[in-house]
């Protein structure tokens, strides 16, 4: 059996949670939202529907706050407005670039409504916060090398 480390060609973590969405333009909401690795949509092949997915730099330390939006928050709070890209919007208080919207039915992984990169943070930094478990609410995905198997 060959070790895990090399039974992956990615591997990507998520954890669920609620964002409160707030601009000057519309009244303030909770709705479900999910930190994810960068490279989550290439991971699960989800195309975003509008704009880029996330980039590797933006789950960089201290990089500016992003968002994608989900289809339905997209279209009942900026009526499918395609100019949406580029707007900011207070996600959790914290100022946050729209960089993009994802499809129509699109909500994996939590049941997400928005979806934010993962960054490093302080908390991270601390040694026994470094677990990834279900127990933490996060999780991880990866996609298996050929060949490998456990």
């Amino acid at each position: 059996m060959a070790p895990v480390s090399t039974c992956f060609t990615d591997l990507a973590a998520f954890t669920g949670g609620t964002a409160n969405l707030s601009d000057n333009d519309h009244a303030p909401e909770r709705v479900n939202g999910s930190l994810v690795s960068a490279i989550t949509c290439r991971l699960l092949r989800q195309p975003v529907l509008l704009g880029p997915d996330f980039l590797p730099a933006e789950s960089e330390r201290g990089a500016d706050r992003v968002v994608i939006l989900g289809y339905e928050v997209w279209q009942n709070r900026y009526g499918d407005d395609p100019d949406v890209i580029g707007r900011m919007l207070r996600v959790n208080e914290e100022p946050s670039t729209i960089v993009g919207v994802m499809p129509k039915g699109m909500q994996c992984p939590s049941n997400a409504d928005t979806w934010r990169p993962l960054q490093p943070t302080d908390d991270l930094d601390q040694r026994d916060r470094r677990c990834i478990s279900s127990t933490s609410g996060s999780t991880a995905i990866g996609c298996s090398r050929r060949g490998c198997s456990s």
